[in-house]
């Protein structure tokens, strides 16, 4: 999948006077990629993520706390299919410098509480395994 995340001095993102930071990523649903062409096509379809309809998925997040063992402790809400849910997560800092981070975080996401209901034959699990590596760069001011 493909993302943009919308932080920096012009987008909504902010550092706090408690070290943490919030801000927004979106992803282009289109872009779902899981190296099976049928079953992308399907995904995008209006059983899944309906892309026509709802182009993106946002994480908006509330804070992003870093911790002193390298980990960041992320709260905010996930929204798919215009369906809006808290998520909260702990990922490591990996490659930081003063203009740079990456994140890297395995998660769990249950696709029923966003509507994503389909299943025939009973052959899908309603818990979704996500590995997520996000590199945010600062943007000069």
């Amino acid at each position: 999948m493909l993302g943009q995340s919308v932080l920096g001095p012009t987008g909504p993102r902010r550092e706090t006077t408690d070290g943490s930071a919030n801000g927004v990523v979106t992803i282009d649903a289109a872009s779902v990629d899981t190296k099976n062409a049928k079953r992308d096509i399907h995904l995008r379809s209006a059983d899944f993520f309906d892309v026509d309809k709802h182009p993106s998925l946002t994480f908006t997040t509330t804070s992003a706390t870093a911790g002193r063992d390298g980990t960041v402790k992320v709260k905010g809400e996930l929204t798919v299919r215009d369906t809006t849910r808290p998520l909260s997560f702990t990922a490591t800092a990996d490659d930081v410098s003063p203009d740079a981070v990456t994140l890297n975080a395995e998660l769990t996401v249950d696709r029923k509480d966003f509507g994503l209901t389909w299943n025939q034959l009973g052959m899908m699990k309603d818990i979704t395994s996500l590995a997520l590596t996000l590199r945010f760069t600062r943007n000069p001011e």
